[in-house]
């Protein structure tokens, strides 16, 4: 597009699917993630999900910077995913004494 703007393309791990958001190098991560949202539309506690960048596994933790701040461009790929994953922990059964 002639208007500066680029696909960001961002896999939404709880839903396993790609989208692509419209967006500026000036637009914020914060932005960026509602705007996303909102394409998803599906009412969900997105409130524990952050923007994972896998190719520099990092977060982008810091809401109000921009894109251009991070780098980001065109050719990145994200992850929308939850921040703090559930494991589970096993412990053994005991009965081998």
């Amino acid at each position: 597009m002639m208007d500066g703007t680029w696909a960001l393309n961002i896999l939404v791990t709880d839903l396993q699917v790609e989208r692509s958001v419209r967006v500026h190098g000036e637009d914020h991560v914060g932005g960026v993630m509602i705007k996303l949202v909102d394409i998803l539309d599906i009412a969900m506690d997105w409130s524990d999900h952050a923007l994972w960048w896998p190719a520099n596994n990092m977060w982008l933790h810091k809401t109000r910077w921009t894109l251009e701040q991070y780098n980001l461009t065109a050719d990145h790929c994200l992850e929308f995913t939850p921040m703090h994953k559930r494991h589970g922990v096993y412990l053994g059964g005991g009965g081998d004494r």
